[in-house]
């Protein structure tokens, strides 16, 4: 639904009564059944467990397929200092190194968190970051 520049909305901003709540409520969790009505029952349990927030414990901790040993737990050098990151973004001119777009992470190619030589580091946006770690690239030395 457009609005033209004249319409205001009618609440403009305020809360909405516990009774409005109450009834946006059942309104919402009515569609979300109805959107689900022609699922078999295992599925509509499947999407009930992944909506209640719970954790998928069969894609969890070990039986991950992405679980490496608990590596993400190991500490970084003690060279890994706020300075050495702003240095690395401002050396690439906060530039991804992958896509050229604005970026604002630091990584280090051979994704040992101890090795902070500066040729190691290389500036990447978030969406490169995540695949970079999803797919572990290799990025050239």
């Amino acid at each position: 639904m457009a609005f033209s520049k004249e319409h205001i909305p009618w609440n403009k901003g305020r809360p909405f009564s516990a009774e409005t709540r109450k009834k946006i409520s059942i309104a919402t969790s009515k569609a979300q059944l109805d959107r689900h009505s022609h699922c078999p029952e295992e599925t509509k349990r499947k999407i009930s467990i992944s909506l209640t927030g719970r954790k998928r414990l069969e894609l969890s901790g070990i039986l991950n397929p992405n679980w490496q040993g608990g590596k993400s737990f190991e500490p970084y050098s003690v060279d890994w200092t706020k300075t050495l990151r702003r240095s690395i973004r401002e050396r690439d001119k906060y530039t991804c190194q992958i896509c050229f777009n604005e970026g604002n992470t630091v990584h280090h190619k051979d994704y040992n968190k101890k090795n902070c030589n500066p040729h190691n580091l290389i500036t990447l946006c978030k969406h490169c970051h995540g695949i970079v770690h999803g797919n572990k690239l290799l990025i050239k030395q």
